[in-house]
């Protein structure tokens, strides 16, 4: 049974005391409980590193740390980092070369790369415990990721952008700056929110938050091809925090089906599809039925609450025995 134990810590500079789920993580508690977003959770296996904050000092992956036991560290954020100044000259620096790009995974990188003292080594020794961290990876390791790397104090001057400013300017095409007073040719184009980006302030989906918020998650099917012979949602609407339980046959009452045309194909249609089956699973992992609760883990535990049976039926899992003409489809159109 989960439980709920209080605990204390400086975050920012900050002291802060809250009471949470033992089984809370780190980033949930910083983003969900102090609204500080910076931090991103994306793979939650800890390898992507859009997570990373720094606990007493060392990057840490918020997905991988549970809340509950840290109580008494330190932690800085990407917001704490940027107040301070701290990794001004790494922001600056990847706002000179829009190394951000999307921006979703930036503030780990700067939290982890702003950790070292500089310039970093241009590749790690096997077996050092800096390695560990992913995102020192695209800092130093993935020759694909040039422009991160240029970002990077250490990393490769951007030698195709100052050729380009050199050959193309407005005096090489015969203009001059009257002609074209607010002209980027021969300049760098500022991007408007690099600065947002680099300091974890940007908002992207995942950090709205709106009055009445609810979260849900699915049941999905473990088979490629499946019956639904019942759905018994009665444990799981016993579930604290669980407001409903949504299947096809309710979704079916005030959704109409729709139907994909691949106009590229001749028109060819799919089936009538509904939000949910209705009565069979047609892929492995089709969202069967739906959980809705005041929160992502209570939603979480209604779906393992969920008692639902399975008939399998005949499936085509390759294409060589999907194509045959007599194969039966398991979506006739």
């Amino acid at each position: 049974m989960n439980r709920r134990i209080e605990i204390t810590l400086t975050v920012n500079g900050e002291r802060v005391t809250r009471t949470v789920d033992t089984r809370m993580h780190l980033i949930d508690f910083l983003r969900n409980e102090l609204g500080l977003t910076g931090a991103h959770t994306g793979c939650e296996h800890g390898v992507c590193g859009a997570c990373t904050v720094r606990v007493d000092g060392d990057p840490v992956r918020g997905c991988l740390v549970m809340a509950a036991s840290i109580d008494g560290a330190e932690v800085e954020t990407i917001e704490g980092l940027s107040d301070s100044g701290e990794i001004r000259d790494l922001q600056e620096a990847f706002v000179a070369r829009n190394a951000a790009q999307c921006g979703y995974c930036t503030p780990g990188m700067l939290v982890t790369a702003g950790r070292y003292p500089q310039p970093c080594p241009p590749c790690l020794p096997r077996g050092d415990p800096r390695a560990h961290f992913g995102q020192l990876l695209p800092l130093h390791r993935l020759p694909g990721d040039r422009r991160r790397r240029r970002g990077h104090p250490e990393g490769p001057s951007h030698e195709r952008g100052r050729l380009m400013n050199e050959i193309v300017t407005p005096q090489s095409l015969g203009l001059s700056r009257e002609d074209l007073p607010n002209s980027y040719i021969g300049r760098a184009v500022p991007r408007p929110n690099a600065r947002k980006l680099v300091e974890g302030r940007a908002t992207y989906t995942d950090d709205v938050s709106l009055p009445r918020l609810v979260h849900a998650a699915f049941l999905r099917s473990p088979h490629a091809h499946a019956r639904i012979v019942s759905i018994d949602a009665s444990e799981a609407l016993k579930v604290p925090g669980v407001v409903r339980v949504f299947t096809g046959a309710d979704l079916a009452k005030v959704c109409d089906p729709w139907v994909a045309v691949l106009a590229h194909l001749k028109g060819m249609k799919s089936a009538p599809q509904y939000p949910l089956p209705l009565e069979r699973a047609t892929w492995q992992g089709e969202a069967v039925v739906a959980v809705v609760a005041e929160t992502r883990a209570a939603a979480e535990d209604g779906v393992a609450a969920l008692a639902v049976a399975f008939e399998p039926l005949p499936a085509q899992v390759d294409m060589e025995t999907a194509l045959p003409p007599f194969t039966p489809a398991a979506t006739p159109a």
